[in-house]
């Protein structure tokens, strides 16, 4: 304990093997400084300047909690990351509803691209697994349940590897190819139940060429709305969701 002009600083520590009083480092005890009385007292002779630099506190009364930065436990940090999952899920499946009027535009595309360019993989994984399976909840089984289950965490993954820096051109680049790549995956899928269902398989090339043909135009729109919506809104969502992130981060701290 050092007393000096009012000044009392009091710390909880340990004793060594010889009997010596030691405080433990910042990150393992709470320090208490108050002012609480008129007297000097000074155990160390290097303790001097310190009385000197408090004159200017003597009568004055104050309590100081030096508080630990103590890091997020697991249970914390558990419970951030399900809450932002069950987030994440919530608009996508919303998202996608809430535009299901209009053929072939939707927003999921957009926000699994921004959601994985700021919080990454482990983030957005879960939530498009969990996106399909509320899909099937919701309008049942189909062959789509297939190209869902198989497109959308593909391109999580994929956003989340590429858009580290969260470059737009990359963001419009990714939107472009994989809506293409939707729209192959799908056709695909469809041609080959179709055929296996029939035993045709002779008639594989013509009828995937001619089903992806008939869906041409669909897919052309879908390219396009998924293209434009990144181009405006994936910058802007970005820095909202980074500077959200951020000041969580800094409050939980």
């Amino acid at each position: 304990m050092i007393t000096n002009n009012n000044f009392t600083t009091e710390c909880k520590g340990t004793t060594d093997n010889d009997g010596h009083d030691f405080v433990n480092s910042p990150n393992d005890i709470d320090c208490q400084a108050s002012i609480t009385s008129d007297e000097t007292s000074v155990e160390h002779p290097n303790d001097s300047a310190l009385v000197d630099s408090e004159q200017h506190s003597e009568k004055m009364t104050t309590n100081i909690v030096c508080a630990n930065n103590r890091p997020i436990n697991k249970h914390t940090n558990t419970a951030i990351k399900l809450c932002y999952m069950a987030l994440f899920t919530a608009t996508l499946s919303g998202g996608k509803f809430a535009l299901s009027f209009i053929p072939n535009v939707e927003i999921v595309t957009l926000l699994i691209i921004v959601y994985a360019s700021v919080f990454g993989i482990w983030y957005i994984l879960p939530a498009t697994i969990v996106f399909c399976l509320i899909e099937v909840l919701l309008y049942g089984f189909g062959y789509w349940f297939i190209t869902y289950t198989l497109y959308w965490p593909l391109l999580g993954i994929t956003a989340s590897i590429l858009l580290r820096n969260k470059k737009l051109w990359v963001a419009i680049l990714l939107a472009l190819l994989s809506t293409a790549l939707f729209g192959l995956l799908s056709t695909l899928i469809d041609t080959s139940l179709a055929i296996l269902s029939s035993g045709q398989l002779h008639a594989f090339v013509r009828v995937f060429v001619l089903t992806y043909i008939k869906g041409a135009w669909f897919y052309v729109v879908h390219i396009v709305s998924n293209c434009t919506l990144i181009a405006v809104l994936y910058v802007p969502l970005c820095r909202l969701l980074t500077r959200i992130r951020n000041e969580q981060l800094t409050l939980l701290r």
